[in-house]
């Protein structure tokens, strides 16, 4: 009887060690998948923001309200439903002589941020990147190239 009644109590334990390390394991995985979605995140921001500054400056002719204009629809274009577990970005778009500035900032909730962080004043990771592109003629670069010289 007291063989049997020690191997019910060994069962139980098992019980109660994985009842305490459960909770631990899975907030460790949902922090990580928050890990990579805000990695994720930063990767397309910085995507959207270097191809949205690529494209207005290829603008040559067209006015700066213009090249704003080709910037922010590639940034809505680029980024649209890809970013994960967050909406919110702003965009800045700046375009001075021959240079156009596209600035995307992101700030992404940290789940269990309480638990993970207690005396940190944020709840949020937070990403900048900042992209610029020089006009230029695609070409006129491409036709002086060709000739064996450059312009």
């Amino acid at each position: 009887m007291q063989i049997g009644n020690l191997k019910k109590l060994r069962q139980g334990s098992a019980t109660v060690e994985a009842a305490v390390i459960m909770p631990m394991v899975v907030v460790i995985l949902v922090l990580l998948i928050y890990l990579f979605f805000y990695r994720y995140n930063c990767v397309v921001l910085t995507h959207a923001a270097y191809c949205s500054a690529l494209r207005a400056s290829r603008l040559e002719y067209a006015s700066s309200a213009k090249q704003k204009e080709e910037a922010e629809g590639s940034v809505k274009q680029l980024t649209g439903t890809s970013l994960l577990a967050t909406g919110q970005y702003e965009v800045k778009i700046a375009v001075r002589g021959k240079q156009t500035n596209v600035t995307l900032q992101m700030a992404q909730k940290i789940p269990f941020s309480n638990l993970v962080m207690p005396l940190s004043k944020t709840d949020r990771l937070t990403f900048s990147c900042s992209k610029k592109a020089l006009q230029s003629n695609p070409y006129q670069f491409i036709r002086s190239h060709k000739k064996g010289g450059k312009k």
